[in-house]
């Protein structure tokens, strides 16, 4: 069932990935305000999400996931215009999945070890979604991505349906152990909204980058997230505090490429992603290993803090995406990593 549950992520992670070319294109100037509804919608449904996941069961309230995705890409084929009206449901979907399958990692987790390694398969596994999701948005027509988009959500939540059996005996099967689970520490819980503030907030930047001042081809422009996908990926492999201090140079790399030395683009993306995949896995093999009881809900309360980043960090660096604001850009970029650094060095 970790399998499945890796599948499903390597889905969602496709259609986000898609998404971010597709929702520029859509409505330029809103595409910063459609990424914070994103996640602000996430942060107002996770405490209800964690309740109604621990009512009704967590591998029901993974579908409820797969459900609120169909409706996001629906609103998106049919009412293209309302994107953060979209791009809001889509936060719904992330809010349900992220509840369920941290809690279903947990219950069929063996021991902490055993939970850590689900972790590391998760992140490392399931973000190869974003290794073809960005190139596929950019390649395709909008009409036809989010019409194949959409049919494959169909196929994901039919067969999540007939996995239901698997899952009740899998959870049958599990030995359900506390050892090690202590209170949240909540300077991590800054840590890993720091991570994914920064990492959501310059995903539509990336994008944009590629194809307005690096001027890359929309083929190559989406080769720009297959390479930061592979760092994310590599920071899944031994996550390890050294690797994730990578990421302040791909800062630097990433600002001399806007600037005028286009070879680093590359190098940069990879090191941004080296930076994200190991501080999120070190975070979240931490934070999710809680006792087996009520685990949607407990889960729930740290998720929707460490959101609240990722609901101001688009609009606001999409608003200084443009050359004239590098130096604020980066030292705001830099510090907040620097920051996430230091606490992580703290807690891990």
């Amino acid at each position: 069932m970790v399998a499945w549950i890796v599948i499903c992520t390597i889905w969602f992670n496709f259609v986000l990935g898609s998404l971010i070319p597709i929702t520029p294109r859509l409505n330029e100037e809103m595409a910063g305000v459609a990424f914070s509804a994103f996640a602000f919608m996430k942060i107002l449904v996770f405490l209800p999400a964690g309740w109604i996941s621990d009512r009704i069961g967590h591998y029901k309230g993974f579908a409820i996931s797969l459900v609120a995705q169909l409706v996001t890409l629906g609103g998106i084929l049919f009412f293209p215009n309302w994107i953060w009206l979209a791009r809001s449901m889509e936060g719904i979907t992330l809010a349900f999945g992220t509840i369920s399958a941290l809690a279903l990692l947990r219950l069929y987790a063996k021991d902490q070890v055993h939970f850590n390694k689900s972790i590391s398969l998760l992140m490392g596994v399931g973000s190869s979604g974003f290794l073809f999701g960005p190139f596929f948005g950019y390649q395709l027509e909008t009409q036809m991505a989010l019409t194949i988009l959409f049919v494959g959500s169909v196929a994901i939540l039919i067969l999540h349906g007939l996995f239901f059996r698997l899952h009740e005996k899998a959870i049958q099967n599990c030995l359900q152990t506390t050892e090690g689970a202590s209170a949240v520490p909540w300077a991590l819980v800054l840590c890993f909204g720091l991570v994914k503030g920064l990492g959501v907030g310059t995903e539509p930047l990336l994008g944009w980058w590629a194809t307005e001042r690096i001027g890359l081809s929309p083929t190559m422009a989406g080769l720009t997230f297959v390479s930061a996908a592979i760092g994310f990926m590599l920071g899944n492999v031994r996550p390890r505090l050294f690797t994730a201090a990578f990421g302040l140079l791909g800062l630097v790399f990433i600002e001399l490429a806007l600037a005028e030395y286009r070879f680093l683009w590359w190098p940069g993306l990879i090191f941004l992603g080296l930076f994200s995949g190991t501080s999120i896995n070190l975070c979240l093999s931490r934070l999710g290993w809680n006792k087996p009881e009520n685990l949607g809900s407990a889960n729930a309360k740290w998720l929707a803090m460490s959101d609240i980043p990722m609901m101001l960090t688009p609009a606001l660096l999409w608003s200084i995406r443009d050359q004239s604001f590098w130096l604020t850009r980066f030292l705001g970029l830099s510090g907040t990593m620097l920051v996430s650094l230091f606490l992580l060095r703290r807690r891990v």
